[in-house]
């Protein structure tokens, strides 16, 4: 007898593994007030407080009745979304956002699944494409309430694809629609990228860093400008973090072998969050003094609540007392004035002792100011991180509660640092100065820094593409699993090139096959010709090119400085290392060329002309670039010599030519 299997593809198992994961999270404990199976969780102990009058999310198909009629989404559709929303909830507990952040996911869900039912995909979210996405974001909405919808179908597209159930959909992006103040011209992401001023004030901050707070706060930035990781990342790192010497090949794929070089000579040990595997995050030699004083200073300010952390783990759900408070636990009896001490000021936050059982005036119950103790302890406990395996006990960053904060130190909690501390001490609010005003560091224009720490990874990442590290480098030391994800972080400076150029007034010239695009402005010429250009300008190892590279094949690949299309900007290192290596180069071709003509042997006069002159002017181009009072100036490579001219393929073609009409001649 024939037997029937029930198939099941790759991608469908991974959408059951992701669900099944999802339901045993401990979100879903009994003491919430929803559970995997319903069509509306009230999250209201899972996210921070706002202005949200209620804190449900809801998962039924759009325009379904309300109340019992409520119609679900089509599975497995309806559970990815769930799980979807579950992992966001976990993933972000000890650092909340407000309801709408994860109602928002379910809603983008909501639109996904109409777009699947025109389709008729009946819940196969297998089946997704890109193209559905895009689909699903209703134009008649206004441009904001696209945008919230299109950054909840990106969440829901990367944890999709992180989890192996869509991998097709890892790399869309929505294409918004610029507001009336925006150009189309003018890339504000690529904006968004520290400047040098601002790296050097994050060292300067760094120096003159002396309370606990300003050395905290200030070492993590530190290491975030070790090695391009996100803040989260940073969070979860152990006690036992290391600069690693030498960390050798073995620590990368084998397709992806690092050259041997003494700028990744040290590495840190860093736990991705965008999909890469465990790994060891190369450091250039000149920061590891830098990494390593910040670890010792993170050690030192964080040794008293590891070792309260560890005392925690041998002694489980029992509440740490000082000597002079040991007495309570034997009789049982915890006087006002001894919650007081214990607490400080922490207790009168939680109305006062309101959840405390009273024995007598004045005199509470000892166990249920434990009781509620535990309550208080952080989500998780005693694991702070699934992802790496750290625990509280064995942390970097974990402190007594309110130990960075302006409120008594509670000497019985745990905590760990947040993304939140962080941005507080970042950005200044009334009453709540920055860490840079605190140290009195200002940029050169007399302000105070306003930066964010993913900035810091942009920067890191402008600097390897700038540096000409491949892609694939690239993407393994920002712990990605696509090279893909590399393009939203390459901040090269074309747009200041661009700025110069227009600010100077020099008026490059533009293929004329290149399609005229529009500027936002008033339509004068220099908006056309700025447009011009910015469509235009590639980076290049020797400057930036203003040619039709999108539409015209380069004839002078690495021969830059024989080009007139060719504008370098005075400063720039690496650009000015590789002119100089190009004339080396020439030199020797020159010398090569005399050499042989000294002995007696056949030289092609026009082409040792030629390879002179484009010597000579390559010499007068460095000179310039390497003068000091010429430092941030543009230089158009406007009078370089053209390439020689070869007639042999014209020659060969003539002859070509001439034999054929004799041919004919003669039949």
């Amino acid at each position: 007898m024939a037997e029937v299997y029930d198939f099941k593809s790759k991608r469908l198992l991974a959408c059951e593994r992701f669900v099944a994961n999802a339901r045993s999270l401990p979100i879903f404990a009994s003491k919430n007030d929803f559970n995997f199976e319903s069509l509306s969780w009230n999250v209201a102990q899972l996210v921070s407080a706002g202005r949200a009058r209620n804190a449900c999310i809801a998962f039924k198909s759009l325009k379904s009745p309300l109340g019992t009629k409520k119609k679900p989404m089509a599975q497995p559709f309806g559970d990815a979304v769930k799980a979807a929303v579950a992992e966001k909830l976990w993933a972000t507990r000890d650092a909340p956002n407000g309801v709408s952040a994860y109602r928002d996911i379910a809603r983008a869900g909501q639109y996904l699944f109409r777009v699947m039912e025109e389709d008729q995909l009946n819940g196969d979210i297998t089946a997704l494409t890109i193209d559905h996405l895009t689909r699903a974001i209703p134009s008649h909405l206004a441009q904001d309430t696209q945008t919230t919808i299109a950054y909840g179908l990106r969440t829901l597209a990367r944890i999709w694809a992180e989890a192996g159930i869509a991998p097709q959909l890892e790399d869309w992006e929505f294409d918004r629609i610029p507001s009336a103040k925006e150009s189309r011209l003018e890339n504000v992401k690529a904006r968004r990228n520290l400047t040098h001023d601002e790296v050097c004030a994050i060292a300067e901050a760094f120096h003159r860093a002396k309370t606990p707070y300003e050395q905290v706060i200030t070492s993590v930035l530190a290491l975030l400008c070790c090695a391009p990781s996100r803040m989260e990342e940073a969070l979860i790192l152990p006690e036992q973090v290391e600069i690693v010497e030498r960390p050798g090949e073995y620590d990368v794929p084998a397709e992806q072998s690092f050259h041997k070089d003494n700028r990744f000579r040290f590495g840190l040990r860093w736990w991705p969050s965008k999909g890469g595997p465990p790994m060891i995050k190369f450091v250039p030699a000149e920061m590891v003094p830098v990494a390593i004083e910040a670890l010792s200073r993170l050690r030192t300010h964080t040794a008293t609540a590891r070792e309260l952390a560890k005392w925690m783990d041998k002694n489980p759900g029992v509440m740490p007392l000082p000597c002079a408070l040991s007495h309570v636990r034997d009789c049982g009896e915890i006087t006002t004035a001894e919650i007081l001490q214990l607490f400080e000021r922490d207790v009168q936050r939680y109305k006062k002792f309101r959840p405390f059982r009273r024995l007598r005036n004045g005199v509470y119950d000892f166990f249920s100011v434990e009781d509620w103790w535990r309550a208080q302890r952080p989500n998780g406990w005693p694991i702070l991180s699934e992802r790496s395996g750290v625990k509280y006990s064995n942390a970097l960053l974990v402190f007594n509660r309110y130990q960075l904060g302006n409120w008594a130190t509670d000497p019985t909690q745990i905590e760990m640092l947040t993304e939140k501390q962080i941005g507080a001490a970042l950005s200044p609010n009334p009453g709540q100065p920055s860490i840079f005003e605190r140290l009195g560091v200002r940029l050169p224009d007399g302000s105070f820094p306003r930066i964010t720490t993913h900035q810091i990874r942009h920067y890191l990442n402008t600097i390897a593409q700038r540096a000409n590290v491949p892609q694939a480098h690239i993407a393994y030391w920002s712990g990605r699993k696509s090279v893909m994800q590399n393009r939203d972080y390459d901040h090269t400076d074309i747009l200041d090139v661009v700025d110069q150029i227009m600010a100077r007034g020099v008026h490059s010239e533009v293929a004329q096959s290149v399609p005229v695009i529009v500027s936002d402005g008033d339509g004068t010429d220099m908006d056309l010709l700025e447009a011009s250009i910015r469509t235009n300008v590639h980076s290049t190892p020797f400057g930036f090119c203003v040619g039709n590279l999108t539409y015209e094949p380069c004839s002078r690949a690495m021969t830059c400085t024989t080009c007139t299309r060719l504008v370098c900007v005075v400063g720039n290192m690496d650009q000015t290392a590789n002119i100089e290596a190009d004339i080396l180069r020439r030199r020797k071709s020159v010398e090569n060329l005399k050499a042989m003509d000294a002995n007696g042997r056949k030289v092609n006069p026009r082409m040792k002309a030629q390879m002179e002159a484009q010597l000579k002017h390559g010499e007068m181009l460095l000179s310039m670039m390497i003068k000091s009072e010429n430092e941030g100036a543009v230089i158009r490579n406007s009078g370089a010599p053209g390439l020689m001219d070869f007639s042999h393929s014209v020659r060969a073609f003539e002859s070509r030519k001439k034999r054929n009409q004799e041919c004919l001649f003669e039949n």
